[in-house]
């Protein structure tokens, strides 16, 4: 389940904190988490160059928005 929009940011920081410190520590990843290792790192590469290109813009009524 997706986190709200209006927290979505907050929340989602301590779990990527915690999947930084499993990879620095060597942490054997599980079947279930082991596939989304890469698709966390695409994700992270996305989002730094979306943060790097970030201009905010007025609200708009944006129905993609959880």
């Amino acid at each position: 389940m997706a986190s709200m929009s209006y927290c979505r940011f907050e929340n989602t920081t301590p779990d990527l904190w915690a999947c930084t410190q499993d990879l620095e520590k060597g942490k054997v990843l599980n079947q279930y988490e082991e596939p989304y290792r890469h698709e966390l790192y695409e994700a992270a590469k996305a989002y730094i160059k979306a943060y790097e290109n970030y201009t905010p813009k007025p609200e708009e009524d944006d129905e993609d928005d959880d």
